[in-house]
């Protein structure tokens, strides 16, 4: 496998054959230190209500990313964050964690998408408004 270098750039020029470099690791780069799904809310009585929701939908494509093609939806979505930041920890309403009318049917891309450029995602400043 050919050298590349590590998944930390432009801060380290170390290179690797994937992923990221010892001096890295060691620093915590790469580690997902959020809390477990089921600690952040998404545990076994979501799955059931989720499975259920996703039922024969399709993802409601937000974004026109499909150009009319019918894709299966695979994640409910909330589409006004139930969770938000705030003086340094994360004050979360319930209620809109489970309205049924604060939720969509999206595909993988579309979600990550989504989380990506709206929620604050994957390294990403939360938009705001």
């Amino acid at each position: 496998m050919p050298w590349q270098t590590c998944r930390n750039k432009p801060g380290c020029p170390n290179l690797v054959e994937r992923g990221y470099c010892d001096d890295c690791s060691a620093k915590g780069f790469g580690k997902d230190t959020r809390p477990t799904a089921a600690e952040r809310g998404y545990d076994s009585k979501w799955a059931k209500y989720s499975k259920g929701f996703l039922k024969g939908k399709l993802c409601v494509d937000p974004f026109g990313k499909h150009r009319e093609r019918r894709v299966p939806a695979a994640v409910t979505d909330h589409i006004v964050p139930w969770r938000v930041w705030l003086d340094g920890v994360w004050v979360k309403d319930w209620t809109l964690f489970w309205a049924r009318d604060n939720h969509q049917a999206l595909c993988d891309s579309c979600h990550g998408f989504k989380t990506a450029t709206e929620d604050g995602g994957f390294g990403h400043a939360r938009r705001v408004g």
